[in-house]
């Protein structure tokens, strides 16, 4: 049924997106700061998707932007 697909594939979609969210929080910890560059080389995504995702933690609180366009770091 299309629907069950559906809910597979949403499932599968968000199951990745919380391990990305997991890695890059992991990497903070590591590293102590890191730039939009550090989330494209480390999940091999595109300068959108990591600053969707760099976005996403700030807004829930895990982490924290400093800065501005290029200069622009998370803690």
């Amino acid at each position: 049924d299309f629907s069950v697909k559906r809910q597979q594939a949403l499932q599968t979609r968000r199951k990745k997106r919380d391990d990305h969210l997991a890695k890059i929080l992991a990497l903070v910890s590591q590293k102590g700061k890191i730039h939009n560059n550090d989330i494209v080389a480390l999940l091999r995504v595109s300068q959108s998707t990591a600053t969707n995702y760099l976005h996403s933690l700030v807004k829930d609180g895990k982490i924290k932007k400093e800065g501005k366009a290029k200069a622009t770091v998370y803690k």
